[in-house]
């Protein structure tokens, strides 16, 4: 009889969608116990799930790591499924949230609407405490806050994405919101940058005030300026430097300044750190490509285009 109920049992599970039946039966019943509920709710969102097989090792590492943290989830049965949802087509977000179990709560209403621009930004800039557009710590420590504040974003945008009843319908909307998403996170790691590379900073070469006369914009190219942004592109971008006060800071150490700005905000954003790099900085549509300087003044662009 026993031989018998397990069979139908897997048999279940494959028809949920489950690949490894044996682990997928172990798995369940560890989460059930751990999480202190029945087994039939621990699995119950698992057939929505694109690959369940992955969602499930991705909770069972959330619940070995911080059972509590994931407790909170598994007892809102909306919040269970959306859960369930996101780990089966992503697993970098079951990484993620591997190492920081208790940044789940964030997926609150993530499948209710898209965080707007202003808000992409305001959650990122607020990690990582900017004012006056310096960042409050200029230290790895601030890239990686900023890292897991776009990954609670991104993930929100992805379960929108993903409970979307016709995605194909929203499919502009999460290009654009990926695209903002990306631009709050190059602006908030500039802020580090300045942070960085200001006297005292870990990178410090400048005076603070000749940082903060140096202007540094970032514009996106590609599929990040056109807000067609997808989940694994790389972003292309140009740096343009001037200078706000030409008695603190001339043109020529603007772009120098500048240079060095830039070389930091793609650090904290594709540099090795603790938290996983976010995605690839790629500065090679400027003028002249690979070749040219990294980072050039408005008129130096104007005068390459014009030639």
């Amino acid at each position: 009889m026993a031989s018998t109920e397990r069979t139908t049992g897997l048999t279940d599970l494959a028809r949920v969608g489950f690949s490894e039946l044996a682990q997928a039966d172990a798995g369940l019943a560890e989460l059930a116990e751990t999480l202190g509920i029945d087994r039939a709710s621990v699995a119950a969102p698992a057939a929505a799930a694109a690959d369940p097989d992955a969602a499930l090792q991705a909770l069972l590492r959330v619940a070995r790591r911080d059972a509590d943290a994931l407790r909170v989830a598994a007892f809102d049965e909306r919040r269970w499924s959306h859960l369930w949802l996101l780990l089966g087509a992503s697993r970098g977000f079951g990484e993620f949230y591997g190492r920081h179990p208790n940044e789940i709560i964030q997926l609150e209403g993530g499948a209710d609407r898209l965080p707007s621009e202003a808000e992409l930004r305001e959650v990122l800039l607020t990690a990582v405490g900017v004012q006056g557009g310096f960042a409050d710590d200029g230290s790895e420590a601030a890239w990686v806050r900023l890292r897991i504040a776009y990954r609670t974003q991104l993930a929100r945008i992805a379960l929108f994405d993903l409970s979307h009843v016709a995605p194909e319908a929203v499919l502009d909307a999460v290009s654009r919101a990926l695209a903002d998403a990306a631009a709050a996170a190059l602006e908030a790691s500039l802020c580090i940058a300045r942070t960085r590379i200001s006297t005292g900073g870990p990178a410090g070469q400048f005076s603070r005030e000749q940082v903060d006369a140096t202007q540094l914009a970032i514009i996106g190219m590609g599929k990040c300026g056109a807000r067609e942004l997808n989940y694994v592109s790389d972003v292309d971008v140009i740096f343009v430097a001037g200078t706000d006060d030409e008695s603190l800071v001339s043109e020529s150490r603007a772009v120098d300044i500048g240079t060095r700005l830039a070389v930091q905000t793609m650090r904290g954003i594709s540099g090795v750190e603790i938290e996983p790099p976010l995605w690839e900085v790629d500065p090679n549509l400027r003028p002249e490509g690979k070749q040219g300087a990294l980072v050039r003044t408005l008129d130096s662009h104007v005068a390459y285009y014009e030639r």
